[in-house]
């Protein structure tokens, strides 16, 4: 197993590699399956840091339209008085 340090290195790498990207989210988050290990914890930080630095399109569409949940989630996410 890796320490903490090199998790979150990982993070920062995923983050910043792909933070301009138009398909970031997707890639970074498939790059981080792709290493193994953690991937789990390291994914819900990336997902946080680029869907908050890129927006809700961040996220593919295929992904929001085919999530069970997609409405609901996009009502929550249209109260949050940053997105207006």
């Amino acid at each position: 197993s890796r320490g903490l340090g090199d998790v979150y290195k990982r993070q920062v790498y995923f983050i910043l590699k792909y933070e301009n990207d138009k398909n970031g989210l997707k890639k970074a988050l498939q790059q981080n399956t792709m290493v193994g290990g953690d991937n789990a914890s390291r994914g819900i930080a990336i997902g946080m840091v680029l869907g908050a630095y890129n927006g809700v399109n961040a996220i593919p569409l295929v992904w929001r339209e085919t999530l069970d949940e997609w409405d609901y989630c996009e009502k929550l996410l249209n109260r949050l008085p940053l997105l207006k």
